[in-house]
């Protein structure tokens, strides 16, 4: 979920959220985040483990009233300062070596080196 200029949360699903939002901040991502002004700040995200469970989880959010994001919001704000501090860590499995996958690859390496990096945040 980002925030826009003019304070609206928009929700979304990607398989690169990184990327997704610096596509959203160059104009090419969805024309209703362009109306609603950029450049937009990433407030919140979740990790689902396929396709259908992220579509069902971005549908429920979208239901949610601007209250309930903005809980939302609030508290993942310090899992995205993590987040984002993880960025540019380097996979360290086999196959996907040398990829910043931030951990988000699913191979037990790189779980076990996010979850020791933010274990000691």
């Amino acid at each position: 979920m980002v925030r826009c200029k003019n304070n609206s949360l928009y929700t979304g699903f990607s398989t690169d959220v990184e990327a997704r939002v610096k596509t959203h901040n160059s104009g090419k991502g969805a024309r209703a985040v362009k109306m609603m002004g950029l450049p937009v700040e990433l407030v919140y995200q979740e990790e689902c483990n396929d396709l259908s469970t992220a579509l069902v989880r971005e549908n429920e959010i979208k239901k949610m009233t601007k209250t309930k994001k903005e809980e939302l919001a609030k508290q993942n704000a310090n899992n995205i300062r993590i987040f984002e501090a993880y960025d540019g860590i380097l996979c360290t499995c086999t196959d996907k070596c040398n990829d910043p996958c931030k951990g988000t690859c699913g191979c037990n390496a790189c779980r076990t080196s996010y979850m020791d990096f933010m274990s000691n945040e």
